[in-house]
């Protein structure tokens, strides 16, 4: 079973440093977590 992780940016600067974690995740734990990325703008 997937972990399920969800992720909220709003603003430029928020998707850059999610983007070192969303690489992290799908580079070493994609068989385990399922990404959810949402935008609020």
């Amino acid at each position: 079973m997937k972990t399920k992780t969800l992720t909220v940016v709003g603003a430029r600067p928020q998707f850059i440093k999610a983007a070192l974690i969303l690489r992290l995740i799908e580079r070493e734990y994609n068989k385990d977590f399922e990404e959810l990325l949402v935008h609020t703008d």
